[in-house]
């Protein structure tokens, strides 16, 4: 499909070609008035000397087409004076309607930025708003880490298990009684509830869960740690060194499910 800027050269030329035929349209027709006004002189000179019926026949014709003919060069005359206004107000009609169209396509693209840069606030707001909800959402397990950390723990019979959290912790407290529930229904796994044990303070705590037992556990420890990650959404803190509230429980590997983590900031 041609550009407005294609079909604008395109009518400016038909108009170039109009404009040259409607000139020599006018001259031509200019040509024959003139011609009749000569042919026909020497009749009416005749006839005002010598009357006949015949020959003023023949002069009225005359006149008559000499005046229609010239008539047809004034009214063409006229017609082109106002086909000529008209292709300029239409020139000028062309001339608004683009500056609109312009007007109304920048208006469209800052429409389309203003709607753009909505959507990108809108878009971080909204994680900003998971971030938040994240972070004040309780912790618990989902049905997949219950199922894991229950087929984990029945292949570890006879072993121990003592769990615990922080004082005054009380989503701390919440999730470390949904785990010992689940611990709860493994047989043979010896269940230590030691939750509220302690108070939180400097050096001593820890954000989310903190999994470590003595070296003769550290296949049962491995495999708690992958049972309790499997969706991701409970942090398991690398403990670095251990401090003696996790590990100086004798045999027993402990769980200690500490503060809940900072949301991660992107």
């Amino acid at each position: 499909m041609p550009s407005s800027d294609d079909l604008k050269g395109v009518i400016s030329s038909l108009e170039r070609t109009l404009d040259y035929w409607s000139f020599w349209l006018t001259v031509f027709t200019l040509l024959v008035v003139v011609g009749l006004v000569i042919e026909y002189e020497h009749d009416v000179r005749e006839l005002i000397k010598n009357f006949k019926w015949k020959l003023l026949q023949t002069v009225i014709g005359g006149i008559l087409v000499t005046v229609g003919v010239a008539g047809e060069l004034i009214v063409q005359y006229e017609a082109s004076k106002v086909e000529t206004d008209l292709r300029t107000a239409s020139h000028q009609v062309e001339a608004v309607l683009e500056a609109d169209a312009a007007q109304a396509r920048k208006e469209a693209k800052q429409a389309e930025n203003d709607a753009e840069t909505a959507r990108v606030k809108a878009n971080s707001l909204e994680q900003a708003n998971l971030r938040l909800r994240a972070f004040v959402k309780p912790r618990d397990l989902t049905k997949q880490e219950s199922d894991n950390l229950l087929a984990t723990c029945k292949r570890f019979p006879g072993h121990s298990v003592k769990i615990k959290s922080y004082m005054l912790d009380m989503d701390g407290m919440i999730l470390a009684m949904e785990i010992e529930r689940v611990l709860s229904r493994c047989p043979r796994l010896n269940v230590f509830d030691a939750r509220w044990e302690y108070l939180p303070g400097k050096d001593l705590v820890r954000a989310g869960l903190a999994i470590s037992g003595p070296p003769s556990e550290h296949e049962f420890v491995a495999a708690l740690k992958k049972a309790l990650s499997v969706d991701g959404e409970l942090f398991i803190s690398k403990l670095s060194p251990p401090d003696t509230h996790v590990t100086s429980d004798g045999d027993a590997v402990v769980i200690l499910v500490g503060m809940k983590p900072l949301p991660r900031m992107k």
